[in-house]
């Protein structure tokens, strides 16, 4: 908006005409032309997400904005949080991915469904957090133990929207191996993971067991 107003200034000055500036200020605000850019606008330009630091606590405070002014708009479900999040919105707009950090060498990913049409409103798709799946899927396809559902390590980060399916990528360092771009897809209608035939031969080589140092009798002992 500043430099809509250094625009418009620029042009009272050159033209001298109000006419001239009152169309230019009608483009302005009729276009947005000079406004603040939406971040992480939806494919189909129906809503765009907003985050802000509450002053008061720190914490980030998430929001969902509907371009329709008379639409009720609710993101349900949400952790509290000081960090900032990443969001990943599908082409049909029913389905929303964040991702954000929860401490150091864990990060979290939650699955938001669009429940109703005349409301905004997206919850969460399982009561499990998507993480806690997706890393207890891991541990079961591979046997390395995570915690199951409650991982203490690990990071999940977002690949790509297929049809029907959302993909993902595992990585972190565990207790007893490093995860490096392990990729698994879960089904949005069935509401499981599976391994994606292209992604097989990567996954063998995207977990690697950490090399434990060997310790030798000392010669003075």
């Amino acid at each position: 908006m500043l430099f809509s107003a250094i625009r418009l200034a620029m042009l009272v000055i050159r033209s001298r005409s109000i006419l001239t500036c009152f169309a230019a200020a009608f483009f302005i605000c009729v276009t947005g032309h000079g406004a603040e850019p939406r971040q992480n606008l939806s494919p189909k330009g129906d809503f765009w997400i907003s985050e802000d630091q509450l002053s008061d606590t720190g914490e980030i405070e998430t929001r969902i904005n509907s371009v329709r002014s008379d639409r009720f708009v609710v993101l349900e479900g949400l952790p509290g949080t000081t960090m900032t999040h990443e969001f990943a919105i599908s082409p049909d707009e029913r389905w929303l991915f964040v991702t954000g950090k929860i401490y150091h060498g864990l990060g979290g990913a939650w699955l938001f469904r669009h429940e109703s049409e005349d409301v905004l409103r997206f919850s969460l798709a399982s009561k499990v957090p998507f993480y806690g799946i997706a890393w207890n899927y891991f541990q079961t396809a591979t046997g390395v133990q995570v915690g199951g559902t409650d991982p203490k390590q690990g990071i999940i980060d977002f690949v790509a929207w297929r049809p029907g399916k959302l993909r993902v990528s595992l990585r972190g360092k565990l207790d007893t191996c490093v995860v490096a771009g392990w990729i698994i897809e879960y089904d949005l209608a069935k509401k499981r993971f599976s391994i994606p035939d292209d992604a097989t031969g990567g996954n063998r080589t995207a977990v690697q067991p950490i090399a434990r140092p060997t310790h030798q009798a000392s010669r003075y002992h």
